[in-house]
């Protein structure tokens, strides 16, 4: 809720975060990479943190769909997510 009310401005300066706080998993497999959270300043509040959580997790799991690369005529039909610690 918190991030869903975040301004289009708000958006653009908000941090960066890397959501790899247990190594990473498909599609890079490297159990060393860490999570950041990048551009953090004493200007940014819960609604900006939480928005940069949402929004670096969603691209974590656009990068892992994106590998997928389904022929057009295969339907994706179910996603299962599995990990979080």
């Amino acid at each position: 809720e918190a991030a869903a009310s975040i301004s289009l401005a708000q958006r653009e300066r908000c941090p960066l975060f890397l959501p790899y706080l247990s190594g990473e998993r498909s599609p890079h497999n490297n159990p060393n990479a860490q999570g950041v959270l990048f551009g953090l300043t004493h200007a940014h509040g819960p609604a900006e943190i939480a928005y940069a959580v949402v929004e670096g997790v969603s691209f974590g799991l656009r990068d892992g769909f994106d590998t997928l690369r389904l022929p057009a005529d295969m339907p994706l039909r179910e996603v299962a997510l599995v990990g979080g610690g």
